[in-house]
């Protein structure tokens, strides 16, 4: 047997090797593959809350844009084996509200690609679990809260997260714009493992006196009263 059969035998069996793993038993695999990183809560019973911040970082540039998806499917995966309960984002979704000038410097998107691209990363998690988001100060204005126009309320509404949010949702007030928005908004979660339910509050960036006097109606209300808030 020459070197040139002893080569093709070779190939041969790295090639079937390629095809036909280990476990492979003419019809099918023997044995799925288990995934390598399984989540687990630390407490059975227990549940999680997410807290995301300054997406920002990732959506400026087309290159990070990426890792902001695979943050938004990682926790869309784990929903149920997490007990996730909600997301919450503290704002700055966007590096700036409003601006196609490009700063080389500090991005290459569009204000419009930004709010696009992070619209798109967390649509994954639309109607599964229910998002939360705080205005920052660079989702204001034409780049850093100039004035209190926001595009968030254009992207980010009611209706796209549907049953997730809808019984969760328990007030709202209107933004500086007399819109009525997410921006202002209260949230009651029961959560597993919690001795009291909880209030979740977000408010536009800086937000006005009537916004603050609503959020402390909320929170010393009779209804209110005992729950955890945030």
């Amino acid at each position: 047997m020459n070197f040139m059969r002893y080569r093709n035998i070779l190939l041969a069996a790295v090639a079937a090797w390629c095809l036909f793993p280990a476990g492979w038993t003419g019809m099918g695999l023997a044995h799925a593959q288990h995934r390598a990183d399984p989540q687990h809560l630390s407490q059975p019973g227990g549940s999680t809350l997410i807290l995301f911040g300054d997406p920002q970082g990732y959506i400026k540039y087309d290159l990070n844009q990426p890792l902001f998806d695979l943050c938004m499917a990682w926790v869309a995966d784990n929903v149920q084996p997490l007990n996730i309960q909600a997301v919450l984002f503290t704002g700055d979704m966007v590096e700036q509200n409003d601006n196609n000038a490009l700063d080389r410097r500090m991005l290459n998107q569009s204000s419009r690609q930004m709010w696009e691209a992070v619209s798109n990363g967390i649509r994954r998690i639309d109607g599964k679990v229910p998002y939360i988001i705080c205005g920052g100060n660079h989702d204001y204005g034409f780049k850093h809260a100039e004035d209190p126009h926001t595009y968030l309320p254009d992207y980010f509404t009611f209706e796209r997260q549907g049953d997730a949010i809808k019984e969760r949702l328990v007030a709202e007030y209107p933004n500086r714009e007399g819109r009525a928005s997410l921006e202002n908004s209260a949230y009651e979660l029961t959560l597993p493992g919690w001795d009291h339910k909880l209030l979740v509050i977000s408010s536009e960036f800086c937000p006005s006196d009537g916004a603050l006097e609503w959020a402390q109606k909320l929170c010393t209300s009779k209804k209110y009263k005992d729950h955890y808030a945030v």
